[in-house]
């Protein structure tokens, strides 16, 4: 099986806006592969903002404070364009962003069984991780939210600020904040 990728070299890269530095000749001779290479990417702003809308229901979350994405010929880039790596300025964006849409969310909604603590998010974080992070869920990822919610209550942090950091962990998890461009389709067609 022949992998051949070919690298373009331009001068400056700068924020990949010119049309010599794509990867080129990419091509494969394996005929089981034919997506191309497999990519793991940070979501775009909007992509952020249309998730929360989607799995928390909070309408028009104000992704304004993130660092502007840079399109490379109309198409979400962050492999080649340096001002959309996930870096520290994104980050600290992502944190104040992940604690505001935090204290908007309705936990009665979430976790309408707040009140039994630990049974309650063992029941409900499998449907909400599934959701948040675009993917089937198993068991370890769900008892390490689990610990982390035990620990805080022995901490004495009320139910709700718990939960509400945990949704916040949730939302920086870069499961959340990234996605494979490819895949196996699972049974339930995610």
């Amino acid at each position: 099986k022949k992998h051949d990728i070919q690298i373009v070299a331009v001068n400056d890269l700068g924020n990949a806006q010119t049309p010599d530095n794509y990867v080129t000749n990419l091509h494969c001779d394996d005929t089981e592969t034919h997506r191309g290479i497999r990519s793991w990417r940070r979501l775009s702003n909007i992509e952020i903002g249309n998730t929360i809308t989607d799995v928390f229901k909070i309408a028009n979350p104000d992704i304004s404070r993130f660092p502007t994405d840079i399109p490379k010929k109309e198409a979400f880039d962050t492999m080649n364009i340096a001002a959309n790596f996930l870096n520290g300025s994104r980050f600290l964006a992502y944190e104040a962003f992940a604690k505001d849409i935090a204290s908007k969310i309705d936990l009665k909604t979430v976790f309408p069984c707040l009140k039994d603590g630990t049974s309650c998010l063992t029941a409900q974080l499998p449907k909400l991780l599934a959701s948040a992070w675009r993917r089937p869920v198993d068991g370890t990822e769900v008892n390490r939210l689990v610990e982390l919610f035990d620990a805080m209550q022995v901490d004495e942090l009320s139910s709700e600020n718990a939960a509400k950091a945990i949704l916040q962990a949730i939302i920086l998890s870069h499961h959340f904040l990234s996605r494979s461009e490819l895949g196996t389709m699972q049974a339930d067609k995610t």
